[in-house]
């Protein structure tokens, strides 16, 4: 018995116009009948000898659709792919095409190319009452206006709009109060930048810096402060150098109320934006660091569990250019142990030549003294509830020695210092952005060495404060 055979002269799927029309398609087969069917309800089949005629309905849609038909020829079975086109005359156009709308109220016109002027605009879901519609068919425009979104997420609504057969759709999304965010973050820059990024997300300048004013009460401010719309930061404060307007090298975001941040979201949040926990820098139970390696960013996320409040804190990563002198061995000043006295201090520092300052005293409100090198002052601090009891051993290096090195407001440590530290016996602990300190442990001395940078006169010193260490 001969197999059955059967083919049409098609390489590809079969193109009808979107107008509607009649086609015929051509069928081989060694079959004395043959079928064919199709669920497509805007196909019609007709069979004529070995030809097959189809017709197609005009295309209503905006948009191409498709079918399949089969073929059936002594069991064998043949598919055919059909596309029909749009019917242009049927098309309705939009610019735009779709709205992604910001979170505050806002007006979009729409123009609308049909191929009647009698087309209609409903919404869907229809009790979208944010959104309010003014067609004018007879102008070619649809007006749309958008309410504020003041919830936390995005909302969306489609519109549909329809001329005879023909219709499409419109979809509106508009965002709403973001959770998390992220700063401006394009260091050097100056605020204008920052204050325009701002604006695009409806925050507002509500602090700027200003120096403090002792007499008047008031404290100094070094940052920008910008009010969000955020439900989880509230603030964003932005720094640049000498209290100015150019120059950023630190982003701040406050959260005002700890129970609006979900810390496990969050750290999804910094994982999403590639910021990754740091195993250099040993994490507290109110502070931990990540760094964004391709940016270039350190991030330290701190808690204020008593102001109930929480800060991701975001500066650039810079690296030491050129190499810095140091001492040729750490010093640590009074040797300090727990129980230390101020009638020891004083006994230690007439030993070492120390040149007690009333001056320095005065202005720094603690015991003070001019050292020689590898010093250039030493000062103390005593414990409140017992004025003979040290609390705290503060020096600064002489001022040829460079333990540390600047990049806007912000303190780096020099290699050569900290490689000085580390082989003195100390391990690197922590950084604190608010203070601009680095912090050291020696278990071993049961010391703690906290490294910034201070001003004294004109000259920039680096500094360094002795405590017992207290796991």
């Amino acid at each position: 018995m001969e197999e059955p055979t059967l083919s049409v002269n098609l390489d590809r799927e079969l193109l009808i116009s979107g107008s509607g029309e009649e086609v015929t398609l051509p069928i081989t087969t060694n079959q004395s009948a043959w079928k064919a069917i199709t669920s497509a309800s805007w196909l019609k089949l007709r069979e004529a000898g070995n030809i097959l005629i189809i017709e197609a309905l005009a295309n209503p849609q905006v948009q191409e659709r498709l079918a399949s038909i089969l073929i059936v020829a002594g069991g064998k079975e043949l598919q055919v792919g059909v596309k029909q086109l749009v019917d242009k005359s049927n098309a309705i156009t939009l610019d735009p095409n779709e709205i992604h709308a910001p979170r505050g109220a806002q007006e979009y016109r729409v123009r609308v190319k049909a191929s009647s002027d009698q087309w209609t605009v409903t919404k869907e879901p229809a009790d979208a009452s944010w959104v309010t519609l003014l067609p004018r068919p007879r102008y070619g425009e649809l007006i749309v206006n958008l309410d504020e979104n003041k919830g936390k997420g995005a909302r969306v609504c489609s519109l549909k709009i329809q001329a005879g057969n023909a219709s499409t759709t419109l979809v509106i999304t508009q965002d709403g109060m973001p959770h998390f965010f992220l700063p401006y973050m394009v260091w050097e820059s100056n605020l204008e930048e920052a204050e325009a990024f701002e604006e695009q997300r409806n925050s507002r300048i509500t602090m700027r810096p200003r120096e403090a004013d002792p007499i008047q009460g008031i404290r100094a401010v070094s940052y920008f402060q910008f009010s969000t719309v955020s439900s989880a930061f509230q603030q964003v404060r932005y720094e640049y150098v000498n209290l100015g307007t150019r120059f950023l090298y630190k982003a701040t975001l406050v959260a005002q109320d700890l129970s609006a941040i979900n810390k496990a979201e969050l750290l999804d949040f910094l994982a999403k934006e590639q910021y990754t926990k740091r195993t250099d820098i040993k994490s507290t139970e109110t502070s931990q660091f990540f760094v964004n390696e391709q940016k270039k960013v350190h991030l330290q996320y701190s808690t204020d569990d008593a102001a109930k409040e929480a800060y991701l804190i975001f500066t650039p990563i810079v690296e030491q250019s050129g190499s810095y002198q140091v001492p040729e061995a750490l010093p640590l000043g009074f040797p300090f142990v727990a129980g230390s006295t101020k009638a020891q201090v004083e006994q230690w520092e007439s030993e070492m030549k120390g040149e007690k300052s009333n001056d320095l005293t005065q202005a720094l409100g603690m015991l003070a003294y001019f050292a020689h090198a590898p010093y250039f002052t030493r000062y103390y601090l005593f414990k409140e509830d017992n004025p003979n009891l040290l609390d705290a051993v503060n020096f600064t290096l002489d001022p040829k020695y460079q333990g540390m090195y600047k990049y806007g407001g912000l303190h780096f440590m020099g290699r050569e210092f900290d490689a000085l530290i580390k082989s003195s016996g100390f391990v690197y602990h922590s950084y604190d952005q608010r203070r601009g300190a680095h912090f050291y442990i020696n278990e071993t001395k049961n010391l703690r060495l906290a490294v910034n940078m201070i001003r004294m006169a004109n000259l920039e010193l680096t500094r360094c404060q002795v405590t017992i260490y207290k796991p």
